[in-house]
């Protein structure tokens, strides 16, 4: 995992969210989906097509992993490309 920096209540927050999990032993997917989680349909949508959520039932996987909708979001992703 990159460093990140953040302030001690931050931090609380988030290990309170994990179950008391720190940080540094998160994988990396749970991370990505912690730093993917307040990101909006639109934004994921853009990070789809830049390739950063994989391809077919990979990037359905991850998604809706990281709890955002599928179809949503793909159809998200049709429109921006038209």
């Amino acid at each position: 995992l990159d460093k990140i920096k953040a302030d001690k209540e931050t931090l609380q927050r988030v290990e309170e969210m994990l179950g008391g999990k720190s940080l540094r032993y998160l994988t990396q997917e749970e991370y990505d989906a912690l730093s993917d989680e307040e990101k909006s349909n639109e934004t994921i949508a853009k990070e789809v097509i830049n390739g950063e959520w994989g391809n077919g039932e990979d990037r359905k996987n991850r998604l809706e992993k990281a709890g955002y909708n599928y179809i949503e979001v793909q159809t998200i992703v049709n429109k921006l490309l038209k």
